[in-house]
Formats: C-alpha cells, sequence, structure tokens
C-alpha cells in the first residue's frame, strides 16, 4: 500500500515549477502555459523500494496571490523551492520562502530541497552560479540541485531527494511537530473553535451542556456558557467575551476571535519566531524576542491607528432622518446574517426594529417627567416564546402581557385565617383594587395564597394572577411606575393608593398551538392611568403614560425558540446601542482591511521621517506589522468559512491601498451574502467585492471599537 505524501513546490513566478511538476507526472515539456493559481498533481513513484503517492501541490509564485501561502505551507510535508539561474531576484527569493516555511510550521528545521532550474540556458544568460546555490543551501542545511525540466535533467531527482529527506527527518523523534505547550493550546484553541461562528457563513455547533441539555446554535457566548473550562487564561478569554456580550451585545466572536490571532502573534513576537517581511514582501528578516512590555507598547501604537481609522470610515446619522429605519433594518440584518436561522433574518430585523422604534416613542412621549431621562435597554422589550407555529406569526406589542396556561395551579402552602383574609380584602375593595399579581413563591419562599383567599377574591370581584417571577413583577412595576408590596399593611398608608393604576380595558387573546390541543392565554392591560389621590398626589410622582413592547415570538420546536431568541436579542442589544449612539461602519471585513492597510502606511511614513529610528523603532514596527496581520485574517476568516477565494482579500488590500494613495475613504469589503454563488466564475466574484453601504452590510461604531480597545 502506498504512502501519501503531500509535497509543496515554491518559488518566484516563471521560475518552471509547473513545467517542473507536469515534467515529473504527465513526462513532457510544456514552454508556455497561463500563469499558476494553484494546481495540484499526483504521480505513484518507488522510492527505495518503498511506494508513495505524491500529491504534489503547484503555488503561484506571484505576489498577488501571497495570502494563500501560509495556507498550503501548513498542510505540506516537505518543499522543493525553485529560482530560476536566469534571474537573480528568483534567487534572493529563495530566503524568503524558506523563512515563511519555518514560521509558519513554527519550528527551527523542515524537509525541504533548494533548486535551480533552467540550467538548459545559455551561460550569458546565467545569472546565478552553481556555487551561490551551494552555498546557500549549505547555509539552510538542505540538499542542492540544478535541473532543466526541457531536458528532463535531476527533473525525478529533485522529487525523490525530498521525499528522502522527509523520511530521514521523520525519523527523528526530536523532529515530530510538537503541540503547543498547555498553556498556548488552552488560550488558542478558544479563538480556533470560535472561528469557524464567524460571519454570515458560519458553521452551527451541536453541543450537550452539564445538564445533558442539546444545543445547537452559531452564537459565540452560547457556547463559551455551554463549554467547561478550567485554565485560567482560556477563562480570560471567555470573560472577555461575556465583558462583550454585557456591554453591546454582539461581537462576542469577533472578539475572541480577533484576541486570539493578537495572541498568536505576541507568541510569536516573545519567542523571536516572528519573520518581519517588509511591506514590499521582498525581504524577511528576524529581529530576535521581543519583550511583553515592547510588545504592548507596538500593539497600543497599531490600535490607536486603527480607532483612527474606524472613526474615519464612520457614518453619524439622525434617529429623525428618513434614513434612520433604513440603517437600522440594515444594522438589524447584519446581526443577523450570522446566525443560524439566518434564512428568517427578514422577519426577525423587522421585529426587533419595530420594537425599538416602539419603545423609543413610547419613552419620548412623555410630557415632562422622568420618562425623557429613561435610557431604552433591552430588559424593556420583553420576548414571550410560544411554540407550535411559524416565526412569521410573530408579531410585536406595546400592550402589558404575561402567558398562563389555560389551567394554572395556585399551590396552598399556608392556610390563612378567615379573618385576616376578610380583612385583608376589604382593604383591597376599598381601595378599588380588581387585579392583583403574585409573586411566584420559589421566588420569595414564603408567599402564596390559599384557595380561601381565592374564594373571597373572587366574590369581591379581584382578580389573581399567579405565579409570576419576580423579574416579571419589577418589570411591571417598572413601566407601570409602581410599587409592589410585599406586607398587606403597607396599603393602609395614604400615599399608596397613589402608586395603584388603573386600566380602562382588560382583555384576553388565545393563542392555539399548531402541533398540539393546546393553547396559551395572553393578557392585555390596555389605556393605564394613575388613580387620583384625593389632590395629595405628588407632583415628583412620574404618572406619564408609558406602553412598552413585548414581542410574541412563535416557533416549531423548542430548539428553533431558544436559538431565535438568542438571535433576537443580539440584533436588540445592537439596536439599543445604536439609538444611544447612532453611528455605523462598513462590515463584511472593511474595517479590518482599512486598518491594516492604514497601519502600514502609518509604518512607513514613520520610518521615512524618522533619524536613526528615533520615531519608530525596527521593534515597535514589527509588533505593529503584526498587529496589522492579525486585523487582516479577520476577512480571511469570512473567506474560509464561505468558501470563497483568499485572493479575494488580497484584490481587497489593492483597492485600499489605492483609496489611501488617493486620501479617500474606502467602504469596499466582501459581501458573502447576496453574491456568493456555488458555481462562481471570476466575474461574480469579482462582485463579492462591493461598497458596503450600498450593498446594506453595516454594523455599530461602538461594537467595532469595543473589538479593537
Amino acid at each position: 500500500m502506498s504512502k501519501l505524501l503531500k509535497l509543496v513546490i515554491v518559488g518566484d513566478g516563471g521560475v518552471g515549477k509547473s513545467a517542473l511538476t507536469i515534467q515529473l507526472t504527465q513526462n513532457q515539456f510544456i514552454a508556455e502555459y497561463d500563469p499558476t493559481i494553484e494546481n495540484s498533481y499526483r504521480k505513484q513513484v518507488i522510492i527505495d523500494e518503498d511506494v508513495y503517492m505524491l500529491d504534489i501541490l503547484d503555488t503561484a509564485g506571484q505576489e498577488e496571490y501571497s495570502a494563500m501561502r501560509d495556507q498550503y505551507i501548513r498542510s505540506g510535508r516537505g518543499f522543493l523551492i525553485v529560482y530560476s539561474i536566469g534571474s537573480r531576484p528568483s534567487f534572493e527569493a529563495v530566503t524568503s520562502f524558506r523563512d515563511q516555511i519555518l514560521r509558519v510550521k513554527d519550528l527551527s528545521t523542515y524537509p525541504m530541497v533548494i533548486v535551480g532550474n533552467k540550467v538548459d540556458l545559455p551561460d550569458k544568460e546565467r545569472k546565478v552560479s552553481t556555487l551561490e546555490g551551494k552555498e546557500l543551501s549549505k547555509s539552510f542545511g538542505a540538499p542542492f540541485l540544478e535541473s532543466s525540466a526541457k531536458s528532463r535533467l535531476n527533473v525525478e531527482e529533485a522529487f525523490f531527494t525530498l521525499v528522502r529527506e522527509i523520511k530521514k527527518w521523520s525519523a527523528n523523534p526530536e523532529n515530530e511537530e510538537q503541540p503547543p505547550t498547555k498553556k498556548k493550546s488552552s488560550c488558542l484553541a478558544v479563538g480556533d473553535v470560535m472561528s469557524s461562528l464567524l460571519g454570515p457563513k458560519s458553521r452551527d455547533k451541536l453541543l450537550v451542556n452539564q445538564y445533558g441539555e442539546i444545543i445547537v446554535t452559531n452564537d459565540g457566548i452560547t457556547l463559551l456558557n455551554s463549554i467547561n473550562v478550567e485554565h485560567p487564561a482560556c477563562r480570560m478569554m471567555v470573560e472577555l467575551s461575556k465583558s462583550m456580550d454585557d456591554q453591546n451585545g454582539d461581537g462576542t466572536t469577533s472578539v475572541v476571535i480577533l484576541a486570539s490571532l493578537l495572541l498568536r502573534k505576541a507568541l510569536k513576537l516573545f519567542e523571536g519566531k516572528y519573520y518581519n517581511t517588509n511591506t514590499l514582501g521582498t525581504s524577511t528578516t528576524t529581529i530576535g524576542r521581543i519583550s511583553p512590555m515592547r510588545i504592548i507598547k507596538g500593539f497600543m501604537m497599531a490600535s490607536k491607528v486603527a480607532i483612527d481609522t474606524i472613526n474615519r470610515l464612520s457614518i453619524p446619522f439622525d434617529l429623525k432622518s428618513d434614513i434612520a429605519k433604513r440603517y437600522m433594518l440594515e444594522t438589524a440584518n447584519t446581526t443577523l446574517n450570522s446566525k443560524l436561522l439566518s434564512h428568517l433574518y427578514p422577519t426577525l430585523a423587522s421585529l426587533a426594529v419595530d420594537s425599538i422604534a416602539m419603545a423609543a416613542s413610547s419613552l419620548g412621549s412623555g410630557s415632562n417627567n422622568n420618562n425623557n431621562n429613561r435610557t431604552l435597554t433591552v430588559s424593556m422589550i420583553r420576548v414571550l416564546s410560544i411554540q407550535g407555529a411559524s416565526i412569521n406569526d410573530s408579531f410585536v406589542t406595546n400592550d402589558r402581557d404575561q402567558s398562563f396556561g389555560d389551567e394554572y395551579s395556585l399551590r396552598t402552602i399556608v392556610d390563612q385565617q378567615e379573618s385576616q383574609i376578610k380583612s385583608m380584602v376589604v382593604l383591597l375593595k376599598r381601595l378599588g383594587v380588581t387585579m392583583l399579581f403574585i409573586q411566584d413563591q420559589s421566588s420569595s419562599g414564603d408567599i402564596s395564597i390559599s384557595n380561601m383567599a381565592l374564594s373571597y377574591f373572587e366574590k369581591a370581584k379581584i382578580t389573581v394572577i399567579s405565579p409570576l417571577s419576580k423579574e416579571i413583577i419589577d418589570g411591571i412595576c417598572e413601566e407601570l411606575n409602581i410599587i409592589s408590596f410585599s406586607d398587606i399593611q403597607e396599603l393602609k398608608s395614604v400615599s399608596a393608593s397613589s402608586r395603584l393604576v388603573q386600566f380602562e380595558s382588560c382583555q384576553y387573546d388565545t393563542i392555539h398551538h399548531n402541533n398540539s390541543n393546546g393553547s396559551t392565554q395572553l393578557l392585555f392591560l390596555k389605556n393605564r392611568q394613575s388613580i387620583p389621590d384625593n389632590g395629595n398626589n405628588n407632583n415628583n410622582n412620574n404618572n406619564t403614560l408609558v406602553a412598552l413592547p413585548t414581542i410574541i415570538l412563535r416557533g416549531t420546536s423548542a430548539i428553533e425558540l431558544e436559538e431565535t431568541e438568542r438571535a433576537l436579542h443580539d440584533a436588540l442589544c445592537v439596536l439599543c446601542n445604536l439609538t444611544r449612539r447612532p453611528i455605523v461602519v462598513p462590515g463584511g471585513g472593511a474595517c479590518e482591511i482599512a486598518s491594516s492597510v492604514d497601519i502600514i502606511h502609518s509604518i512607513d511614513q514613520k520610518r521615512q521621517t524618522s533619524i536613526g529610528g528615533g520615531i519608530c523603532t525596527d521593534i515597535e514596527y514589527t509588533s505593529m506589522l503584526a498587529f496589522s496581520e492579525a486585523l487582516e485574517e479577520i476577512p480571511v476568516v469570512l473567506c474560509k468559512n464561505a468558501g470563497a477565494d483568499l485572493l479575494l482579500v488580497e484584490r481587497l488590500k489593492v483597492l485600499h491601498r489605492q483609496q489611501i494613495k488617493e486620501n479617500q475613504k474606502c467602504f469596499m469589503g466582501l459581501d458573502l451574502v447576496s453574491k456568493l454563488d456555488i458555481n462562481n466564475d471570476q466575474e461574480e466574484e469579482e462582485q463579492i467585492i462591493c461598497d458596503m453601504i450600498n450593498s446594506g452590510i453595516l454594523e455599530t461604531l461602538s461594537n467595532k471599537l469595543s473589538q479593537i480597545t
């Protein structure tokens, strides 16, 4: 049985990589062909009595395809680094390719063979001597050959030598690709797991939590809350995500991925394994180990440039303007596009925007009281999930509601004395109370109601709603601007009546479950007003009518409802932040690429104006460059998850560089939703890169800045 070996052939464009590969696999020489982007060939060979299946990856040498190199280097078992003896620049690039291989592999040595190709050229066209090739290879500790694809000289020998190097290297236990230390892997593993959750084409996770419950989600914070994390450094990554969730309600996945990428770069810098490639990509060097404090300084300098770039790309708008609803809908759509139920995002986005608008309108409708000073929060918008129908049956209402079963039981814990019950009912009746909310006994521990009490309440025509959780009771009190009473004696005070509320109407609505015989009743309390206190009402009391919204969310299954509610919560959080700070920025990786390009541009400017490195030292330059590369990885992850060509990132960088030269804003990003098709041709792929503002792919400024800072 043959052993599969993946070989990668690298080198500058035009050195004959494809010619060597085709000569080996097809026994023919092709003089002219289109430049290769990436081709794979297979050939079964016998080397030293062992049978091997060589999987040879022929790669692009042009600089515009450099974004792909890290990907195929990671998967390669051995590397053929090719240069042309008729091109000195291709010979000088050998060092860059070798250093990049070692950087990606995170090793000091790796199986490789240096090949000087095109020895069939006339002597007068030779630019690199054989001695130079041998000396360079000797410094690398790698074998050296000169070959000719045209005359088939040393073609097989080059590949066979590489296989022998792999065999020799693998036989040494010290050369095994050791996994990272536990500390590194614990921190970086979180980012690796989360990376598949980023973007509109993210993957979903099927989890079983500690309680044995099945969870299907691609929500970052939900995933982190469901896994058991023990390592302290790893817990910090989880806490970072939770902090992002508390602050913005979204961006929990992005912030962990970016932190993981920055940590990966920082470890390379600290260990002296980061290879510093200049902005032209023509040389690669390393400057040794860098202390953590200097890494932090470089990262801080780069983050300031990134923050300035994001602020420059931001677009403020007036919440009362005609474009406000469009921006809010598009921002909600962008948030929901990355969720498990993204195919439902038009419905959910409309629900979120309508509920936010309804709540903002209600808070702003007060006359001159405290409502105008109240900040819109997600807790003001209730979401009731009811199983048994399509998500399209969901709706928003601004009436206070609470769902309970058709047959709800009231448990009796302590029998009340008949006289105490009578006195309580009489007191409530005198105050004009017709509806009573009782807190759930599981929350308070000792509050319950007996059947005898229910009987007297019924005779007094006082409706009792039970049980309600403490959170719902608090929400009702907040919306109605009243207080809850824990002792019936408190109602005897004169000021108590001023905290009671009257409703002009009270009605029930029944929602039937399509998949069962059950149903759910909703109680609607409409047009509430404060009861006058016979002229003793305190003017400081806020008696303004406030009708906060409730979203009645429908779904066909419990799992669908749970994930839909999580997605809706994220959208509501984003929109609440947008009402507080109505500023949007382009999504689709536009901010990350723009920041990355601006950081490199800033480095170049500082180096050009520095004298002796006084303004920007090599260490600061290297740390800033590492930060820039980490930002650039975000759109790369987006493309990977969507199955899009990674060359799109390179094309996007070129567009942003051009805009910087022209001193203009660039809103170009990746539209991986509406313009990504399974059978993409080149023209369709180019359409993926488009203006994010015109395409409606927007994020909030506060969310994006929180990820950087």
